[in-house]
């Protein structure tokens, strides 16, 4: 199947340009057509099928995302979205891979999830603020897990090494020297495949000027010399958070 690029805008205003800067993120609507998000939305549907009947192979069962096929990466290659892109931040090669994480709702329980927190106790429908590039991976549950909080070399976290990959794909540290434990990337582009109306629906959310926070913080840890990212400066890659709930 053979899609062309729709018709519309190809650059951002000036004003969706001081937008985007103030707010961290702009909103195009009517920018993909219809026919892509339907068929996007198709092979999640058919993936989530494979995954409740257990027809899928595990490791992809395992990651329980699509993204490599053309109906998701075609949602920014054969769109507007390519040339807006590229006239907002300069060329690039054209995405192999996107991300459409098949997650369900569920109750909210006393499990303990990547806050530290139990799941019901986590305000916005347990929304888990996060900034993307770090490692991610279990997470030690109890003090008797951790052999050292100010350095850890607990099974969860390996040996510290940048060849130590968390669960998605992302090393511990990015470099040998272990100084840079967050990767960079230049933005997301998100394309909406399911309702996100009300508040607490769809699988994606932003907080609104949060890159101006992050980016001084990061300004801070510069300075100070020593690691950028988790287990630098005002970033201990372990914290407690409120008590020991591994009794509860």
């Amino acid at each position: 199947m053979k899609h062309t690029r729709s018709d519309g805008p190809t650059e951002l205003t000036f004003e969706q340009k001081r937008a985007l800067y103030r707010d961290g993120y702009i909103i195009l609507k009517n920018i993909v057509p219809k026919e892509l998000t339907q068929r996007a939305r198709r092979l999640v549907n058919i993936t989530a099928g494979k995954i409740l009947n257990g027809t899928m192979d595990p490791p992809k069962r395992r990651n329980r995302y699509v993204g490599s096929e053309d109906a998701i990466t075609d949602l920014i290659n054969k769109t507007a979205l390519t040339d807006i892109l590229t006239n907002t931040m300069g060329p690039f090669d054209p995405p192999t891979h996107g991300f459409a994480p098949i997650l369900y709702p569920r109750e909210p329980s006393r499990e303990i999830g990547n806050h530290g927190l139990p799941d019901d106790e986590v305000p916005n429908h347990a929304f888990f603020p996060h900034i993307d590039g770090q490692w991610s991976g279990a997470i030690p549950k109890t003090a008797n897990e951790v052999d050292d909080w100010h350095v850890p070399k607990t099974p969860h976290f390996g040996d510290r090494s940048a060849n130590v990959l968390g669960v998605n794909g992302t090393p511990l540290f990015q470099n040998p020297d272990c100084t840079l434990s967050l990767g960079s990337f230049t933005c997301f582009a998100v394309v909406v495949l399911s309702d996100q109306s009300k508040f607490g629906c769809g699988n994606f959310a932003v907080l609104r000027g949060a890159h101006h926070h992050t980016a001084e913080f990061f300004r801070q840890q510069r300075d100070q010399g020593g690691v950028i990212g988790p287990e630098g400066h005002g970033w201990a890659r372990l914290k407690r958070v409120g008590g020991d709930y591994s009794q509860r």
